[in-house]
């Protein structure tokens, strides 16, 4: 996720260098048009994972109770 976040950034600030260099109006609106889309979403997108991180920070810690075959092997030698 963090990834991701990262490339919508570095998109958005392509997308601003470009609008900056257009010469052609239309094409400079509709580029910033995109930059503060790209912007929002990588906003949305860090919201989202601070959510995640937040839920799995309050999960309870849970044990996995399996029997592996180290732990079986260990078991065995038990008398």
């Amino acid at each position: 996720m963090i990834g991701a976040i990262e490339l919508l950034r570095k998109k958005a600030d392509e997308c601003e260098r470009r609008a900056k260099r257009a010469i052609d109006k239309s094409d400079q609106a509709e580029l910033m048009d995109m930059c503060a889309e790209l912007h929002w979403l990588s906003g949305e997108a860090a919201r989202l994972q601070s959510r995640i991180t937040l839920l799995e920070a309050s999960e309870p810690f849970v044990t996995d109770c399996r029997v592996t075959p180290t732990s079986a092997s260990l078991e065995a030698r038990i008398p």
